[in-house]
């Protein structure tokens, strides 16, 4: 159930007032706020290619007349009808209270904060009390943290200005875009999310996740052992990143990229025939281990999901690890069922250990193996596909459905696709595992099989890293083997699915049963007798 709320039902609009009257910490954050623009969807934006926006040169190289399409992410020290100007009187409230005196304990930090956002109260007892728990727990982290890399921090937001000239455009609803940043500015943006300088107000206009860390330093009721680990990672990336020269973090680029579909470019899945591709089943990495392959982040539509709170699987991790996907919660959309989002180039910095309540910050972990692409991004990519989230009775068993089961084809083939703008080699492999199961309530073996198929079809193959699933992922070697041996191609394969559901889920579920036999069983009786 932990994982059910704070991950899979994120919703950006749920911390309302409490019935019992007292006033919660939010992570509504409301500095300065003007009268928020009209904003409406525009599905023609997908006749267009807005191709890579290269703020990492402080360019918006976009045609005038695609510029007339594009919104721009609103940053609380910049003026809201220009973009491109700072609010002076902002940015200096901002800036003496984060250095007019020496921030040393959480004390000062409240001290601060209280001075940009007016509307938190010193009275709130869950005001930074997982920051607080961080600085009783681990002490001399935490003194060495205040003392030389907050201000690192500090420094680091302040100059977003100089660092970026040019807005950030919005990776919106039906937009085939992206935008590379170089290091320096991902940092610049993530510190200015540390400090909680970012409002709810993209989030209000635009439908973009909340980015403010308020809501891992701050959790109503009680501490969560968690979020103090989450804050030991993230502040270990700014320790490892001020220990670097400027210059090679001007040089080094990160791509973060929204793809659209339309519904015409998608197979027409009953009759597309491809052979079965490869999988390995690696029961020993995970999925961020996978080197030189797409990664596959369990995403939710609202990019990081419940990491801002107390959500802490999957996605959670993988951001916590990699600090600096983070940044993508600033500017991109929710997803829609066509949409997928990539980032490229985002380094690991973290070891962990656990899962959910139990996960932990476990020491440093150094990339320096991966190596750069030809735009000296680190070649890891990754891509964001959220799952369809169903109940936990017997109503889950719709997703063997033929609407359901496509839509999720359909998502997997947006993210499984060539992209344009990754390096990795054709027919290279798709590094993922147990995606929409657990707390997503998806069922592992139609979702392996799916994974499958829409791999075969977009000429790909398949590590399956099964986390704790040892013996299900020994299953699903058999069942490749079993369809590669009979020479089962993807459009049989995606029949054998449908009859599934038609003649097994279907008669049960109708009688309030669950199935007695599962697709994998169904799949090599029936290829037994055929």
């Amino acid at each position: 159930m932990y994982n059910q709320i704070y991950n899979n039902n994120y919703n950006p609009n749920r911390n309302k007032n409490r019935p019992n009257g007292k006033k919660y910490v939010q992570t509504k954050l409301n500095f300065g706020q003007k009268p928020l623009d009209n904003y409406e969807d525009d599905p023609t934006l997908l006749d267009y290619n807005f191709g890579n926006i290269m703020l990492s040169q402080n360019e918006l190289n976009v045609s005038d007349e695609l510029k007339t399409h594009l919104h721009y992410i609103r940053i609380p020290y910049y003026e809201n009808n220009n973009p491109e100007k700072l609010n002076e009187k902002k940015y200096n409230i901002i800036k003496e209270a984060l250095t007019k005196f020496p921030i040393r304990n959480c004390n000062a930090f409240q001290y601060a904060l209280l001075k940009y956002h007016t509307e938190l109260s010193e009275n709130d007892n869950s005001l930074l009390n997982n920051l607080r728990l961080y600085e009783k727990r681990y002490s001399d982290e935490a003194k060495y943290f205040f003392i030389e890399i907050l201000p690192f921090i500090i420094e680091q937001a302040l100059k977003l200005p100089e660092y970026l000239t040019k807005p950030i455009p919005l990776l919106g609803k039906y937009m085939n875009i992206a935008i590379t940043f170089n290091k320096l500015q991902v940092i610049s943006l993530l510190a200015n999310q540390f400090l909680c300088i970012f409002t709810e107000e993209n989030n209000k206009l635009y439908h973009t996740p909340e980015c403010s860390f308020l809501g891992i330093f701050s959790t109503p009721k009680s501490t969560v052992d968690s979020s103090v680990e989450k804050i030991r990672s993230v502040v270990h990336y700014f320790d490892k990143m001020r220990k670097r020269s400027i210059d090679s973090l001007k040089s080094e680029l990160l791509t973060f990229q929204r793809v659209s579909l339309k519904e015409k470019s998608l197979p027409d899945w009953i009759n597309s025939s491809m052979n079965i591709c490869n999988v390995i089943i690696d029961k020993g990495r995970n999925i961020e281990e996978c080197e030189n392959m797409l990664q596959v982040d369990f995403a939710n539509s609202y990019l990081g999901g419940g990491v801002l709170r107390t959500g802490c699987v999957q996605e959670e991790i993988r951001f916590v690890i990699t600090p600096e996907l983070f940044v993508s919660m600033i500017f991109t959309q929710k997803l829609d069922n066509l949409e997928t989002a990539f980032i490229i180039g985002a380094e690991r910095v973290s070891k962990f250990k656990g899962y959910g309540r139990s996960f932990k910050f476990n020491g440093d972990h150094n990339d320096c193996y991966i190596k750069y692409d030809k735009w000296n991004r680190k070649s890891t990519e990754i891509v964001a596909l959220d799952a369809t989230h169903y109940s936990p009775s017997l109503k889950k068993y719709i997703q063997f459905s033929t609407k359901e089961t496509i839509r999720e084809m359909n998502k997997l083939y947006v993210g499984f696709k060539n992209n344009e703008l990754s390096n990795l080699s054709e027919g290279s492999y798709i590094a993922t595992g147990n995606w929409g199961c657990g707390a997503y309530n998806g069922d592992l073996e139609l979702k392996a099989m799916l994974q499958v198929l829409v791999a075969s079809i977009t000429e790909k193959n398949i590590c399956y890293c099964p986390f704790d699933k040892v013996e299900f992922a020994d299953r699903l070697g058999v069942v490749v083997h079993s369809l590669k041996t009979h020479n089962v191609t993807t459009d049989l394969l995606y029949k054998l699915i449908r009859s599934y559901n038609t003649e097994v889920i279907f008669k049960h579920v109708n009688h309030n049963s669950p199935p007695k036999i599962s697709l994998f069983d169904y799949i090599l009786g029936t290829l037994q007798y055929n």
